[in-house]
Formats: structure tokens, sequence, C-alpha cells
């Protein structure tokens, strides 16, 4: 490596660094690099000129503009995208997997859920029917306002697919609670189904039109004629049967045109006589007229025992099935008897006992007496057999007397004994027990 020159800074004469003034103008020495040489620098313990270091500056310093760069528009596009993704994951969290019944981001609590139209998560056609026509709510909760303002709100619920969306608005003072008693408005499709299926209840509380709180129930929707007889306690379900008498069936006004053949001047007219004695008389007329279209008919009585123990379904027809059939167990004779009593305006019950049913009529409004009817003799030829040279009419006569003598023998034993059970149509109908199904 050669050594270093150096030249006055007012002359230009090459001078030695230890010489305090130049020799040739007198100048104070101060020490320059010639223009035309390149300085060097150590850098890493190896010598460089300096453009080389100069060089070496200019693009470190440019690349760590262009990386800061780089950063700032990175966190421009990654900051929104995790702000969306936050918004994405709390709209998941309340209109999916829900808050829980005590959520202070939403100042509410949620208690006391209850679903009192269920049988063990099991949706019953003829029971929920009958909820949903009546004054009691169907999903019940307790709502609570946690907070120091009032809220105005909005309740909802829904089984998609087999209701219509049910929604209620409701105002809550600070820290007040409010009871709710939500519906459900059932599909037509429900009164069609014939097999159980999985469904799913939605409810959810919303706040000024978003969903701040839901949650779901899975349940199972029994076949349209599935009946519970008892849930709780013995025959606590019973009068739900009710919900199967269907007066305006077009099979039972097929019936009843029938059975105006062999009523007295052709005529059914219920009760339409002032005189109670008069119309008892009436009434067992038109009652025989009953029985003996159906038997003519050819409804034939089919076994199927019944069993009223705690939890435990049957399978019940619809008067539609058992004229359409021909056929009918106890239940279903009791059943379709009683949609035809309730055509002519008159009062039928549904009597049952000890694994067994029969009907009843009223021999006129609010009468304390009725006639007796074991539905199951309709079918029968048994009872006929020991008439001889006697007329078709007359052994017909026979066969409906013994069976109200039967039914009425029916009725007192259990009576006698406590067992008996009296579903009152027309009782029913005042509590909202509608008929329920058309076919």
């Amino acid at each position: 490596m050669e050594e270093n020159s150096y030249y006055c800074s007012q002359c230009g004469t090459k001078i030695v660094p230890s010489m305090k003034f130049c020799s040739n103008c007198g100048s104070k020495v101060n020490i320059i690099f010639p223009k035309e040489e390149n300085t060097e620098k150590l850098v890493d313990k190896e010598l460089v000129s300096e453009s080389d270091a100069k060089s070496d500056y200019q693009n470190s310093s440019s690349g760590v503009a262009e990386i800061g760069g780089k950063k700032k528009t990175l966190l421009k596009i990654v900051i929104p995208i995790i702000v969306v993704l936050i918004g994405l994951l709390y709209i998941l969290k309340v209109n999916f997997l829900g808050n829980s019944n005590d959520d202070p981001d939403i100042g509410l609590k949620i208690e006391n859920v209850s679903f009192d139209f269920l049988v063990e998560d099991e949706l019953i056609p003829a029971i929920a029917y009958a909820y949903a026509m009546g004054d009691e709510g169907m999903i019940k909760m307790t709502v609570t306002n946690n907070t120091d303002k009032a809220k105005s709100l909005v309740a909802g619920c829904e089984i998609p697919g087999w209701t219509n969306p049910f929604e209620s608005s409701f105002t809550l003072k600070k820290n007040g609670f409010k009871e709710l008693n939500l519906k459900l408005s059932f599909l037509e499709k429900l009164k069609q189904n014939k097999e159980i299926v999985d469904a799913q209840i939605n409810y959810y509380i919303k706040e000024n039109g978003v969903i701040i709180w839901n949650q779901s129930k899975a349940i199972k929707i029994s076949s349209k004629g599935t009946m519970l007889w008892s849930k709780y306690a013995d025959f606590d379900m019973i009068d739900y049967v009710a919900g199967f008498v269907n007066p305006n069936d077009v099979k039972v006004e097929e019936i009843v045109s029938r059975a105006k053949e062999y009523a007295p001047d052709r005529n059914l007219i219920g009760y339409q006589f002032d005189d109670d004695e008069m119309q008892a008389i009436q009434t067992r007329k038109e009652a025989r007229a009953i029985f003996l279209a159906l038997h003519e008919f050819g409804i034939s009585y089919v076994n199927s025992p019944m069993s009223y123990s705690i939890g435990h379904s049957q399978k019940v027809r619809t008067p539609f099935e058992s004229i359409r059939d021909k056929s009918a167990n106890c239940i279903d004779g009791a059943i379709l008897y009683a949609s035809i009593f309730e055509n002519l305006g008159m009062e039928p019950m549904i009597i049952i006992g000890p694994g067994h049913a029969i009907v009843g009529v009223r021999l006129y409004p609010n009468s304390a007496d009725a006639i007796y009817i074991e539905t199951t003799l309709t079918g029968s030829t048994d009872e006929t057999d020991n008439y001889e040279e006697v007329s078709d009419e007359e052994i017909l006569a026979a066969l409906f007397n013994r069976a109200c003598e039967k039914g009425g023998e029916t009725y007192n034993e259990w009576l006698q004994n406590d067992e008996v059970q009296i579903v009152d149509i027309k009782d029913c109908r005042s509590r909202k027990i509608f008929p329920t199904f058309t076919n």
C-alpha cells in the first residue's frame, strides 16, 4: 500500500505531515486528500475506497427505507383484516353458538327456560296443537335486565320447516325482569307427518334488530297419529284425545248422509226438542241410525290393546282413516262415533277405563244421563247368529240394543270401581282443544 501524499490547502505544494507551515506560501498546514485519488477506509478489517464506502452506505440506507415502506403497506392491509375477523367471530358466537344464559356483554340474564308442550323432547302433534291454540305459552323463560338502562327487546322462536317464525316485543325496566310465553304457529305439514323425524327449536332475543342471544334445542317430531295418555301421572294427558275428534271430516259427512236412511223421517236433527223426555227418545233413535249406518258400511273391529302407563304412547286412527280402511279398535271407534255425534250438534263423551274405551252421548244438552255404546260390536255378527226367522231390521235393532247394554254395563262397572275417565268433548272445546287432523 502506497504512502499517502499531503498538499497545502492554499497553494497545493506537496508537504510533510510534520510541517506546521507550508514551505512555499507560509500558510498553516491544512492537509487534504487530492481530488483525483480515492480515499481508503477500513471496514470489517479490509481497506476500501471512499467511493465504495459511500456506495455501501447509500445502499444500506435505501434498503432500510424500502423495508420500512413494505412494513407500513403490510400493516395497512393486515389491521383491517384482523378487525373484520374479530367481527365475524362475534357474529358467529351470537348467532350460531349463542351467548351464555348470563352474559355480561348484553346485560341480560335468561333463565327458567321450559318447554311444557314437549314430552321428553318429543313433539306430539295432537298435544302441540292444543298448546298452540290455548292460552298457555309453549316456550317459557325469565329475562332479567342487569343494566341501569331500560331495554326494548324482541323475543322469537321457530322450528325451521315446521312452524312460521314467531316474534313478540317487550320492554325491560332497568334492573327489571319479565316472564315470557312464546308461541309456535305450525305449518300444515305437521298434520300430515307419518314418521318420527329430527328437528330443532331455535329461540332468541333481539335488540335493535340484531340477535344478541340465542339457543337451540334438538327434538323429535312424532307421527300425527301418536296419542300420549299419561305424562307425569295416570291419565293426565287423556283430554288431548279430543283433538282426534273431527265433526267436519269429509268421511264423517259421508256416514251422516248414510245414517239419514235409518233415521225417523230420514232426518238427523240433533238436539231440537225443548222437552227433555222427547229429546231423549230422539237421541236414542239417531244413535241407532248412526250405529246401523256404520254396521252396513262394513266397519270391523281390529284388536289393539291400550296402555295408559306413564310415558306410553299409542297409534290412534283419525275418523277419516277408520272409515277409509273400514277398521277401528275401541279408541278409534269411540273417536269416530264422537265425531259423528258432534257433527249433529250433540254432546259426545269418550269413556276410558282399564285397557278399553267406549263412547257416550248425552240424551239432551247438559244431561246427566247418556247412552253408552260398545263400539267394538259395530261390525259384529256374533250377536245375530241366534236370531232366526226375523227380519234384518230386527236383527240390527237387537245388535244396537246389545251394544248399548254392554256399553252401559261397562261404564257402571268402571264407575263403581272408581276406574272411569271421561273425556267430555264439549268441555275440551271450551278449553281450546279443537279438532286437529283433517284426514
